[in-house]
């Protein structure tokens, strides 16, 4: 097969973006090197979409695993530009909101603070990299 590492890098990729939820929050300030990194890569399918579609023209159309391969490359790039946090939203599954809670901080920083009805929380910031904390909370009266 003449385009196995293209599959495998378009198949990689998709799984790569679609887990991101599970992953992004661990990288700390490495997060924004690897957006790069992905949008690159991105970038480099598009144009490898491109070019396996120049040669399908110019073949009439008769390499059965070309088909393929763009078909492939197409529903990639276009899933991902449509959902490019993923096709599942993984929050969802952690419970409603009860309270949620934003500040923006310099250069665009951002604090958000989610509050569950299950009594767990996720305070996520994000500025030049993104931390993640979750944990529990309980109500004392006190407020």
């Amino acid at each position: 097969m003449k385009n196995k590492g293209l599959i495998t890098t378009t198949i990689v990729f998709f799984i790569i973006v679609n887990t991101s939820y599970y992953w992004q929050s661990k990288l700390d300030f490495l997060a924004f090197p690897a957006f790069l990194i992905l949008f690159i890569v991105f970038l480099g399918l598009s144009i490898a979409l491109i070019r396996q579609t120049y040669f399908a023209f110019k073949d009439r159309f008769k390499d059965k695993k070309r088909i393929l391969t763009i078909g492939l490359l197409i529903t990639v790039l276009a899933l991902t530009f449509l959902k490019p946090s993923g096709l599942i939203n993984f929050e969802k599954f952690e419970g409603k909101n009860v309270l949620i809670a934003e500040r923006e901080g310099v250069a665009g920083c951002m604090m958000t603070l989610k509050l569950k009805e299950n009594n767990k929380f996720t305070a996520k910031s994000v500025c030049f990299g993104m931390t993640e904390t979750k944990g529990n909370y309980e109500f004392k009266n006190d407020t």
